[in-house]
């Protein structure tokens, strides 16, 4: 069941409930995390309410598109480890509610959004900056996406999503993997990732 569907399947029709593990909707980590501290995975989990159209504000009957998101940075002309961070999250800010938003627009929309944000860094020990790897530099962070639903039933979702990121940033690509929020290492995302652009390609 992929994000989108899981955020679907909590929505309780025609009436008002919270989902998550143990946190409620506004609760937020205050612990940072460190990936070589070698403590145990944070607690976070999605978090979820549920309202229906009726109960919704102004802010919620709002559709967000393409022009409501940061427009896409420019790739620095000469690469260094501070720059490439900088660039990263720029283009992370950029990149995720585009996808998001392309992602509601099939040729049948069952839903839309009525606001994204990211706060970036997430949880951050301190300050995020490039590794230097062959052809490039690699960028890793973690992100909380902070969105709201509203689906064709009339139902609402509010949901706080935090996950990981990592980028490969060369003179003549960029790549881009995503994971769930964890401990766990992420995978190269040269190797395994995707290459990626901003604007998205039929954007």
């Amino acid at each position: 069941m992929n994000r989108r569907s899981l955020l679907r399947a909590m929505a309780v029709v025609g009436g008002v409930g919270i989902a998550g593990c143990g946190a409620g909707a506004n609760s937020d980590p205050e612990t940072d995390r460190s990936p070589t501290a070698g403590t145990s995975p944070p607690t976070t989990a999605p978090s979820e309410t549920t309202r229906t159209r009726s109960e919704s504000t102004d802010e919620a009957m709002t559709t967000v598109g393409i022009a409501d998101v940061p427009s896409c940075p420019q790739k620095p002309a000469t690469l260094t480890k501070e720059n490439v961070a900088q660039f990263a999250m720029e283009f992370e800010e950029a990149y995720k509610p585009r996808a998001l938003i392309q992602e509601s627009q099939p040729s049948f929309r069952s839903y839309t959004y009525t606001y994204i944000s990211l706060v970036i860094p997430y949880n951050a020990a301190g300050n995020i900056t490039g590794t230097a790897v062959e052809n490039g530099y690699l960028v890793e962070f973690s992100v909380k996406l902070r969105e709201g639903v509203n689906y064709e039933d009339g139902t609402a979702v509010d949901g706080d999503l935090p996950y990981d990121v990592a980028y490969f940033i060369g003179s003549d690509s960029v790549h881009r993997i995503e994971k769930e929020y964890s401990e766990e290492p992420l995978p190269g995302p040269r190797e395994s990732g995707q290459p990626v652009t901003c604007p998205i390609s039929d954007e």
